[in-house]
């Protein structure tokens, strides 16, 4: 049987747009300066990445870097980020703090270059992060100029050519507040075109990109012994919610199941942690994916009756294992969509199917390689991940990649900096007496 499976994609969720620092001059711009870094070591990306970052001078931003932190031991984030926009100017945030949410503002600068290639905005609602990134090539004007406001504050004697941000300052007794900017563009730096008022406290827009970085309560900590969230029977535990489901629909999902139950302790350890953790279950004949998985709101949809089977429901109950480890809403990788895969085959293996009836495999023509991926998958199986010479573990990047080249269409996913199935190594390491 061939899956097809879509991972969780990074969402394009509006946000409500931020107040500046207070800025008292104009500026212009240039086209953005995309960054030109070298290749960096982890190192020295984690180094660049919080050069500028001082504790205990903001709560929020203290909160930030140690969630990030937290992810990267699981996703290598800050290299990623590093390595694509370049050094974040935390003595440049802004940050707010009330009733319904909190967020951080955090400009991105190319380094030696003195330009601004993107806004970090962190975004705090119901103790769980998010981070939307706003790019400065966005050809969305109203993206770019949140960019501009900030090139103009860290470098202000910068010479600029096509656009230019004037502030509109509004005078109290004790202080000036830049709330919006007039905008104006040229060709030719001496006739001005005036295109419009910008008012970043009341803009609504999308960001270029937009992730979770998981709980900001602590219980998504990266790595972590909690097994995937609460295991069934404990307290506060929530049977899922199927009210939505037909007798028939509920009856086979029942079936799907109690065959994990009864299968082997990686499927039993995978049920035992996310079934009762508060899953709604149903059926929506809109999605194009036979099943799926919101690992913010822990919603878990078939397509139809026909595709509630044993393998898929492990497979998306897989995805609510790392929701448990990494946070809700957590970077989903290339990685952790392998191991959804590789956690289904260790599963047929173990009810002894043979290399022609597991999942993405069944995609290539060369039988040698199907053979060498099951007796891969079937060492794992009988001895865990081993090191050494002849270690399996070595072979984790190559068939992560070969799964990226099979299945190409999660090649959209963050690469991350770890190939190393470290989801199923926690699973493992609950299945030792």
């Amino acid at each position: 049987m061939i899956f097809k499976f879509t991972p969780p994609r990074i969402r394009h969720l509006a946000v409500i747009g931020v107040a500046l620092s207070m800025l008292f001059y104009s500026c212009e711009r240039d086209e953005a300066q995309k960054p030109n870094i070298e290749m960096l070591s982890q190192q020295a990306a984690m180094d660049l990445f919080f050069k500028d970052y001082n504790k205990k001078e903001d709560e929020l931003r203290d909160k930030v870097v140690e969630r990030l932190l937290a992810v990267n031991d699981s996703t290598g984030i800050i290299y990623d980020l590093t390595s694509k926009y370049g050094q974040p100017k935390w003595f440049a945030k802004q940050s707010r703090t009330t009733k319904s949410d909190s967020y951080l503002v955090v400009p991105i600068c190319v380094p030696k270059a003195d330009s601004v290639s993107a806004v970090f905005v962190f975004l705090e609602q119901d103790s769980t992060l998010r981070l939307k990134i706003f790019e400065a090539s966005n050809p969305d004007t109203i993206i770019s100029d949140l960019a501009l406001f900030y090139q103009c504050y860290l470098f202000p004697n910068k010479e600029y050519t096509t656009r230019k941000a004037i502030p509109i300052q509004n005078y109290t007794k004790d202080y000036t507040e830049t709330k919006c900017w007039y905008i104006f563009s040229s060709i030719d730096r001496i006739n001005w075109n005036f295109n419009g008022v910008s008012c970043t406290e009341k803009i609504v827009y999308e960001p270029t990109l937009d992730f979770g970085l998981g709980d900001l309560s602590g219980s998504g900590d990266t790595g972590g012994d909690s097994g995937g969230g609460n295991t069934g029977g404990t307290t506060g535990a929530t049977s899922p919610n199927t009210t939505s489901l037909s007798s028939d629909a509920k009856n086979i999902l029942n079936n799907a199941k109690n065959k994990l139950e009864q299968g082997p302790c990686i499927s039993q350890t995978v049920m035992g942690s996310t079934w009762n953790n508060g899953l709604y279950i149903t059926i929506n004949g809109s999605i194009t994916e036979i099943a799926r998985y919101n690992t913010m709101t822990g919603k878990l949809e078939f397509r139809d009756e026909g595709s509630i089977t044993n393998n898929v429901l492990l497979h998306e109950l897989l995805h609510a294992y790392q929701a448990g480890l990494y946070g809700k809403g957590y970077l989903h990788t290339r990685t952790h969509e392998f191991e959804a895969w590789l956690l289904v085959d260790l599963y047929l293996i173990s009810q002894k199917k043979d290399m022609n009836n597991l999942t993405w495999t069944n995609d290539i023509d060369n039988d040698k390689l199907k053979l060498d991926y099951y007796n891969w998958v079937k060492s794992i199986l009988e001895n865990g991940f081993t090191t050494g010479l002849n270690g399996n573990s070595s072979m984790c990047t190559f068939w992560r990649n070969a799964f990226i080249e099979t299945v190409p269409k999660y090649k959209d996913l963050p690469s991350g900096t770890n190939t190393f199935p470290n989801t199923i190594n926690n699973i493992f390491s609950k299945c030792k007496n």
